[in-house]
């Protein structure tokens, strides 16, 4: 959480003038020996970010109200007691001992120490210590000092504080020390207070998309709508290759509607390519930019902590997003004099006048009505879309219609009633928001219903046009002009078509049995939405037209499809009209073919531009409509169009000058990777990466591979730095972000000095005359290398350093004053084998389960990780928490990792296939057909207890 200590927020703390350079706060500060056995040190943390809190806690608080005047509320408290603390050089029998306490407690914003001394307690002789300046009080690290009173008393009051009252106590043995200078925002903390308020992701993430491959793919579907708030401020590490204004800039889209259990997603795109995406548990309004509570966490513990396992544990309650299984929408088109373009891609055009059905779909749960309506075009022998009506059903039934004004304007209305679009910040558009539906008014009016359906209506040159997108729940459940599976069709379905603007309650059931042409849902042949367009020609009853049939026949075929008296829109037409005869394009060719030779070269030979320019004579709306046929095609395109796929983990983990290099891979056709080169990093076309880190400025780093035509794919890059001269002395558990770029600095290893003679013992006299003794002389280990290096190459010289530093206290029970120690004089020294020594070093003391023992060449024995050899699988992330290591397993590519240990790959076959080769196939079964290995069970903490708080005396 990080202790708030004088400015900053400490990780670590070891009294003070305030020039300190490490943050400390001292209980009583002198030297204290428990060599002996005698003694005893206890800690205990109290984590108290919930509302249960231990009495202790509540005592705490209660004496920094009351002695401080503050309100106060402990979010962590840290208990030391120190019990019999003998003084250095202790004795077996000592009973000269302190014992005293210190308390460090902290809201995230403000942090206190409670020092206590125990009446009658403190009772070291101070007459027989050399110094005799024990400290109390702390230093800040960074210039911010204080120091009890005592500390300008005599040895007989300094020694003695269970005695006296500090200033503004009432109760002798306690002093209170604010530690930090000023108030501060605490992000860590409120990160861990948002982490320990979520629930298990199992709870809330089912049913939600995967992320759009692309940010073309994302603005066409109708799952997702642009979210301007989460834009801002950039995300860190989004530096691209090439660095150049239109890569970097960053675009975020979220779900346009919630998930039944109200969640949604979040996809963050840099230039054309996703960079990254994240569930939301709770789903936003695109009107109420100010509720933000999702993108808040992600800044205290992705942003604004600056140390990266914060946001590790952040994907623990909200998973990455990636496109593994994206699948796009379908389109189907309805425009110009009036085109058709089915849902399998089949494009006819269709000349009538009245209502029609343009599209009928259901799934499990919902159900759709779009129906169209058309009118003459002009005095031509031709007509066109002016109205649109869309119904849509689920628990609710929400109609949209638009309709043509005179001036080229679409007016809109929602179940029959005339709305207001506001500006919505968050989408920069105008827009209309109901549960079921969003409305946006750009250049076009789209309706989105539950983010499955949308409908897109533009007016150009007097006509209106349509384009209708639909998700892959559809299939095996459409029908009507746009598109043919031949599936059928649930009577709820024709059931609201019959209710005519809801001013039915309830049909009889007669209603939707037959009437129009349309028949029962059971009487409707099976069929699929197969991509097939030679079966999408099928009228109601189920018989299929031939779709190479004449421009006659087809025209029968589309006016089985007219609504007649049954007719969605809020001024229903009088009686369907049957008498207009259309004038096809055959007969447009044979009544003038120059004509039609000019037009065919205006038009780049579109069939459809040629047809509205002859057929109207107006050439301006020809190309109108070779603007919309060329739109649809790109829309399409667009949809389908995947970026290539890259393999390869993008952490990368280095000490400074090691030169690391790592080989990534892309599928797709012609790929590259997008060369960079720095002093410190290269990236060649190929995929080579190299890193030589040379220092610790700013890096941040995006894989880019592109093809001819696709959008590019991207691998956020992660660096870990250890600024040491091996891997051995680098903790990569614990990271700092260097100026929110994608560059980590890990922690080195401490490191520590000989400093503390322990004892003699077996002193033997080993000659008559009495000038050589045999001598175990025993010393504290505390080395600035590692142990085997001390062993082997360090210990005579910390030897005779230590032994001749304090020589009149070698004669400890055996009255011998000892000469100075030359190297010369140790002989027989012994050196413990790598078995023998596993033997006295353990790695369960430093609060972490599951580091292991491990032995590396002549730099000897060290505690390391599980994660630094490969705990977790296929690019998981692993951080080591105090009951073990955990993976958060990271998408990559068309792979996702699961498992604790991401040890199983799912992958996403639709998105694979589409840009492999056969070549390529084969790899990926043989991908699909390794196995993983089982994982390991984490080890559980154990819970340390302590004395509980020592009382104050009166």
């Amino acid at each position: 959480m990080g202790f708030p200590l004088g400015k900053a927020l400490r990780d670590t703390l070891y009294g003070f003038i305030g020039h300190e350079a490490l943050p400390m706060v001292a209980a009583f500060w002198d030297d204290a020996d428990f060599s002996r056995g005698v003694g005893t040190t206890w800690y205990q943390e109290y984590p108290t970010l919930g509302s249960i809190r231990d009495p202790i806690i509540r005592d705490v608080e209660a004496k920094i109200q009351k002695y401080l005047q503050v309100p106060y509320s402990a979010k962590w408290t840290l208990k030391v007691t120190w019990e019999k603390a003998p003084a250095f050089p202790s004795q077996l029998d000592d009973a000269q001992t302190n014992t005293y306490q210190a308390v460090l407690s902290t809201d995230g914003s403000r942090s206190f120490a409670l020092l206590l001394y125990q009446d009658g307690g403190m009772r070291w002789d101070y007459t027989r210590l050399a110094a005799r300046d024990a400290l109390i009080g702390f230093s800040s690290g960074d210039g911010y000092a204080q120091n009890s009173e005592l500390t300008e008393e005599p040895p007989a009051v300094r020694y003695r504080p269970d005695q006296h009252r500090s200033s503004g106590m009432d109760v002798r043995g306690l002093w209170l020390f604010r530690l930090d200078s000023r108030s501060q925002v605490n992000y860590r903390l409120q990160c861990l207070t948002w982490l320990q308020a979520q629930p298990p992701p199992s709870t809330w993430s089912m049913e939600l998309p995967p992320c759009p491959c692309s940010l073309p793919q994302a603005e066409l579907d109708p799952r997702y709508r642009r979210s301007r708030s989460a834009e801002s401020p950039p995300a860190p590490g989004v530096a691209a290759v090439p660095q150049n204004t239109s890569n970097l800039f960053v675009t975020v889209l979220r779900t346009t509607s919630p998930s039944r259990m109200g969640a949604g997603v979040r996809c963050v795109y840099r230039g054309t390519g996703l960079l990254e995406g994240w569930l939301e548990r709770f789903w936003s309004p695109p009107t109420d930019p100010s509720d933000n509570g999702e993108l808040e966490a992600f800044e205290w513990c992705c942003r604004q902590v600056g140390k990266p396992h914060f946001c590790t544990r952040y994907s623990e309650k909200r998973p990455r997003a990636g496109c593994e299984e994206y699948v796009p929408p379908t389109p189907a088109n309805a425009f110009g004099d009036p085109h058709v373009t089915t849902l399998d891609g089949l494009t006819y055009t269709f000349n009538a006048l009245g209502d029609f059905v343009l599209l009928l779909a259901s799934d499990a749960h919902t159900s759709f009505v779009l129906q169209g309506r058309m009118a003459r075009t002009g005095t031509a022998q031709a007509t066109n879309f002016m109205a649109f009506v869309a119904q849509y059903t689920s628990s609710t039934t929400t109609t949209v219609e638009w309709t043509l004004g005179s001036r080229n304007e679409i007016h809109v209305l929602l179940n029959y009633e005339t709305i207001q679009f506001s500006y919505a910040q968050d989408m920069d558009a105008e827009v209309y928001y109901s549960p079921s539906v969003l409305l946006v008014n750009t250049s076009s009016i789209t309706a989105v219903f539950d983010g499955t359906i949308s409908i897109s209506v533009s007016a150009s040159s007097g006509m209106l046009s349509a384009v209708c997108s639909l998700l892959e729940q559809y299939r095996n459940g459409t029908r009507g002009l746009l598109g043919e599976d031949s599936a059928s069709i649930p009577s709820p379905l024709l059931q609201h078509r019959c209710r005519a603007r809801g001013k039915v309650p309830f049909p009889p059931r007669s209603c939707w049995q037959t009437h129009g042409g349309l028949q029962s849902h059971s009487e409707f042949p099976p069929g699929v939405w197969n991509d097939n367009p030679a079966d999408d020609f099928q009228m109601p009853n189920g018989t299929n037209v031939p779709v190479n049939s004449s421009e006659e026949d087809v025209f029968s075929y589309g006016m089985t499809w007219a609504v007649g008296e049954h007719s969605l829109f809020a001024q229903p037409l009088a009686a369907p009209v049957r008498t207009f005869n259309p004038i096809f394009l055959s007969q447009l060719r044979q009544e003038n073919k120059s004509q039609y030779q000019l037009a065919a070269s205006q038009c780049r030979d579109c069939r459809e531009c040629i047809y509205d320019m002859l057929s109207t004579g107006d050439v301006a709306l020809g190309l109108a409509t070779q603007s919309l046929v060329g739109d649809f095609q790109k829309r399409k395109a667009a949809l389908n169009a995947f970026p290539p796929i890259i393999t390869g983990s993008p952490l990368l983990t280095a000490f400074r000058t090691e030169r690391v290099t790592r080989q990534y891979r892309a599928t797709g056709p012609g790929v590259r990777f997008v060369p960079h080169v720095s002093p410190e990093l290269n990236i060649s076309e190929d995929g080579t990466l190299t890193w030589e880190p040379r220092g610790t400025a700013p890096l941040s780093i995006t894989l880019q591979a592109v093809s001819p035509h696709l959008p590019p794919a991207l691998l956020q890059l992660s660096f870990t730095l250890c600024s040491c001269r091996s891997i051995q002395q680098c903790d990569y558990n614990s990271t700092t972000t260097i100026a929110s770029s994608s560059l980590q600095v890990s922690a080195i290893l401490g490191s520590l000095e000989v400093k503390v003679f322990w004892s003699n013992a077996n002193i033997t006299r080993m000659t008559a005359d009495g000038l050589t003794f045999a001598v175990v002389a025993e010393f504290t280990y505390n080395s600035s290398s590692f142990v085997i290096r001390f062993l082997n190459e360090e210990l005579t010289a910390a030897i005779t350093t230590a032994f001749n530093g304090r020589r009149a206290r070698r004669d400890v029970g055996a009255h011998l004053l000892f000469a100075r120690l030359h190297l010369d004089n140790i002989t027989d020294l012994v050196k413990l084998s790598v078995p023998e020594l596993r033997h006295y070093f353990s790695c369960t003391l430093s609060g972490y389960e599951g580091y292991q023992l491990d032995y590396v060449g002549t730099v000897g024995l060290i505690c390391i990780s599980p994660c630094k050899k490969g705990y977790c699988q296929h690019g998981g992330r692993c951080q080591h928490l105090p009951e073990g290591p955990t993976c958060s397993c990271v998408p990559f590519s068309i792979f996702s990792p699961g498992g604790a240990r991401c040890e199983q790959l799912a992958v996403s076959l639709t998105a694979f296939i589409s840009i492999l080769d056969q070549g390529d196939l084969l790899e990926a079964a043989a991908i699909l057909l390794c196995r993983s290995r089982d994982p390991t069970s984490c080890p559980q903490i154990k819970a340390l207890r302590s004395p509980s708080m020592l009382c104050s005396q009166q």
